[in-house]
């Protein structure tokens, strides 16, 4: 059990790394956008509302990880029940096939958009295939990297 509360720790670490750029990031974005206007009343609302989301977006699961992981550590009850829920082998089994079929799908819908965008415009199919490009060269690449670990 040591181990895996090194592994939330690290876990936590990574998280609350992650939520300060995210937030920094977003911010000085907003600034950048600010400055080039003129003032923060120039900048476009929809450029708001974007930064606005990528900051909720990526905040929002970060802290509410930083929050799961800093109880688990300060309970040791609730670490091994952390622990059993992801070492499980029906949790695995459940998340391998919802990856495996969500990939599928995004895949499948992402040929059927290329299909649909032949008929409008040429950027567009060129974004999802070069989409399609990146999906397969991440599976083939992650693949063999597993292949080979396990």
């Amino acid at each position: 059990m040591i181990s895996f509360k090194k592994v939330i720790e690290r876990r936590l670490f990574i998280q609350i790394v992650k939520a300060t750029v995210i937030g920094v990031l977003v911010i000085v974005a907003l600034f950048i956008k600010a400055r080039l206007a003129g003032s923060i009343d120039a900048v476009d609302s929809t450029e708001i509302s974007i930064l606005v989301g990528l900051l909720v977006g990526g905040e929002v699961p970060s802290l509410r990880a930083i929050r799961k992981y800093r109880q688990s550590l300060s309970s040791p009850a609730l670490l091994e029940e952390l622990h059993i829920a992801e070492t499980d082998e029906r949790n695995r089994m459940v998340t391998l096939k919802t990856c495996r079929a969500t990939v599928q799908l995004t895949v499948a819908l992402l040929g059927f958009g290329g299909i649909v965008a032949l008929f409008f415009s040429r950027t567009v199919l060129i974004t999802i295939g070069a989409i399609l490009i990146v999906i397969l060269l991440s599976y083939v690449g992650l693949w063999l990297y597993y292949s080979r670990k396990h």
